[in-house]
């Protein structure tokens, strides 16, 4: 999870890294290099640090691989746009189902019943990637549960209908 604790103890989840994901490559073209967020494993993790500056010389000597990276910070720059669109437009019930529609997305298990988000996933890192507090995501999720949009479980969240999920997930009420 890549996060920042605010001195009030209130919690923003930027992004949460998986498997052969990298992250921190913001600093690789920031000149002073700064740190502007924490990283915090959620379950037990590897993780392989890299220096700064043989990276620089290896990703100006493989083209490819530089555009890659420039390509995944688009995508991160994008996700960033469209999760302050949610903040700005979304109750907070349609925050957390499009936070739950883009982890659907990008790390869902397609089964029978919909499709399983298993993450270690705990309501107060929720409420960091959606600008809520605890209470509010614990409502939202007993609400969206309640009229059949998911299941809950533990260490699971089950997405049951995508379509009428997404329509709820990019409604302004």
């Amino acid at each position: 999870m890549i996060g920042r604790v605010g001195e009030g103890g209130g919690q923003v989840v930027f992004a949460i890294a998986g498997p052969g994901e990298v992250f921190g490559e913001l600093s690789l073209f920031d000149n002073e290099g700064e740190r502007t967020a924490d990283a915090q494993a959620l379950k037990s993790s590897v993780c392989l640090v890299i220096a700064k500056a043989p990276l620089l010389r290896f990703l100006t000597a493989q083209p490819r691989l530089l555009l890659r990276i420039i390509a995944s910070l688009s995508v991160y720059i994008r996700r960033k746009g469209a999760a302050m669109g949610d903040v700005a437009f979304l109750d907070i019930s349609g925050r957390v189902a499009s936070k739950l529609a883009e982890l659907a997305d990008s790390r869902g298990l397609q089964t029978s019943d919909g499709i399983v988000i298993e993450l270690p996933l705990s309501q107060r890192v929720l409420a960091g990637m959606v600008g809520a507090s605890r209470e509010n995501v614990n409502r939202a999720l007993r609400r969206l549960s309640d009229v059949g949009y998911i299941r809950q479980s533990r260490g699971s969240i089950t997405m049951l209908d995508g379509d009428r999920f997404r329509r709820r997930a990019s409604s302004h009420v």
